[in-house]
Order: C-alpha cells, then structure tokens, then sequence
C-alpha cells in the first residue's frame, strides 16, 4: 500500500487514519469487537486500529482539553479513532496543576 498526503509527526504516538482515503485506495475497513481491520482490495490483512479511551488521547495530544478532544473526534478533523469513554469528565491532575 503506497499512502500519499501523509505526515509524519514522531512525536505522536499513535496514529490518524482516513477511512476515505483507505476506501479510495480500494482497501476497506471492518469494525467490531472494539477495534478497526484494514484490508487490503485482495482481503488481505494490512492493520488493526483499536478504540482509545478519552483519557488516552487527552494524553498522546498533549493535554489539551477533553472538550476539544471529543469535538475534534465528533467533526471528523481526528479520524480512525474511536472513543470508548466519551461522556465521562476528566480530571487530570497535571492539567490542575498547570
């Protein structure tokens, strides 16, 4: 599989990913049982991407607020990812302490 458009940010550690742009690849996605199979066009396995707590990314994108967390999820600009905590609030102790 051969990703154009992409951008490579190391210090993230976890990864964005556009079911768009897999599908006009001709690869396909499969949800279930908490996680995302990508597929490449001969059914082949290529990737599993799991859910990931609200807690998690509130972590991986640097403590910016829960809020802004679940709205970038919400409208689409954070894709490939599901959040399996989204109602809870947050309460984080180094965000308090900033």
């Amino acid at each position: 599989m051969k990703l154009t458009h992409v951008l490579y940010t190391p210090t993230v550690s976890f990864n964005l990913i556009s079911i768009g742009r897999i599908d006009d690849a001709s690869y396909f996605a499969t949800f279930g049982r908490g996680q995302c199979a990508i597929n490449d066009p001969s059914g082949g396995l290529v990737g599993v991407v799991p859910k990931i707590s609200l807690w998690d990314l509130h972590i991986h994108m640097g403590h910016i607020a829960p809020k802004a967390v679940r709205d970038l999820v919400r409208c689409g600009i954070i894709v490939g990812v599901e959040l399996i905590d989204v109602d809870e609030d947050l309460e984080c102790e180094a965000c308090i302490l900033a």
